[in-house]
């Protein structure tokens, strides 16, 4: 597991939660073409607090 830069997904029905591990199975889950830089002021992904 490592740590990246914050992201999270545009797509209005994945979940309103970013991101900031690298093998974080909902992160992986987001296509490239919906993922943005940052937090977008979401909460941080469960699986990624529990890593």
């Amino acid at each position: 597991m490592s740590k990246v830069g914050n992201y999270y997904s545009i797509n209005p029905s994945d979940p309103d939660v970013y991101h900031d591990q690298s093998n974080c199975p909902s992160g992986q889950q987001i296509p490239p073409a919906n993922r943005r830089s940052g937090t977008n002021g979401y909460p941080k992904c469960k699986h990624c607090r529990d890593m």
